[in-house]
């Protein structure tokens, strides 16, 4: 397992380079229980947490198909990525075109960008976007417009006990009206990730009743070079944040997820963004015409 990509702040890292679980100093557990060694927390857990950072590994490199609940994320200090996830966990920015070029540089020339490197997370301006990169997003401006600005892809929220905190990734576009963690931006924040194409593992059961994750496959609109992902944004700590809409499959890719992303067309994108018009409305326009080709070949 050591050609596992694994994400930035994985704190299980370790488990993929040694074998073995390592416990950092500040977790969950060690706070509730200062005075419990960490050589006999390795004991009582390491079963459990060697299970825990094995899985997280394999969700880094190979994003499988998820659960009903929307993608999360699960951290102690740092982000770190559980496997829960329910589609659209990569897409992908071909700078050569000339579209996005003009977008990427928007984005790199504002004043949040360069916010964002001074924090420590720079913007990606091409290649394979993973959940809590800085990428270009379409938004409407304080003074009204169509503008671009630099957004992290990922919504934070806090577990029930305060402990950890969730990186919500996609919202459900049937939902998201309803669900307080969404329905603001909703209403009021709604942006659109341009992007080339984005990318789905066919997920299926096996002959012994297992769900598994097959081919990585890349999707895009028919006949579309740049791909207009719907999604919603807020802001967190002084820094917006995004996620990805997500709704049933267009007929053609229904094999390989039970889910896509919100595509709009791009006479829509203006529309899209504007808080007063209607979001319902717009997402009856989205786009159902897709190509796809294996992205793991």
């Amino acid at each position: 397992m050591n050609d596992q990509k694994i994400p930035r702040g994985f704190r299980y890292g370790e488990v993929v380079r040694r074998g073995r679980p390592v416990h950092g100093p500040l977790d969950a557990f060690s706070i509730r229980h200062p005075a419990m060694p960490l050589s006999r927390r390795a004991k009582i857990f390491s079963p459990f947490d060697a299970l825990r950072g094995f899985s997280e590994a394999i969700a880094a490199k190979k994003m499988p198909y998820g659960y009903e609940a929307a993608n999360e994320v699960s951290t102690g200090q740092s982000e770190v990525s559980t496997g829960r996830y329910e589609m659209c966990t990569r897409f992908f920015i071909d700078i050569s075109d000339k579209e996005l070029q003009e977008i990427v540089a928007a984005a790199e020339n504002s004043a949040l960008a360069e916010k964002f490197m001074r924090a420590g997370d720079p913007m990606t301006r091409s290649g394979e976007i993973y959940p809590t990169n800085v990428v270009p997003v379409i938004a409407t401006a304080k003074a009204g417009g169509r503008a671009v600005f630099p957004m992290k892809w990922g919504f934070r929220i806090s577990g029930m006990r305060g402990d950890s905190i969730s990186t919500i990734l996609n919202a459900r576009s049937e939902t998201a009206a309803q669900k307080p963690s969404f329905r603001d931006a909703w209403r009021q924040h709604r942006c659109v990730i341009p992007a080339s194409y984005y990318f789905e593992w066919e997920h299926f059961t096996s002959p012994d009743g297992k769900k598994k994750t097959g081919r990585k496959y890349a999707i895009q609109p028919t006949g579309s070079t740049v791909t207009w992902l719907g999604g919603l944004y807020r802001m967190e700590e002084g820094f917006p944040r995004f996620v990805v809409l997500t709704r049933p499959p267009a007929e053609n890719i229904a094999f390989i997820h039970d889910r896509m992303p919100v595509i709009l067309p791009a006479q829509q994108i203006g529309a899209w963004i504007d808080p007063a018009a209607d979001p319902d409305q717009i997402c009856g326009s989205a786009l159902e015409d897709m190509i796809y080709e294996a992205a793991d070949q």
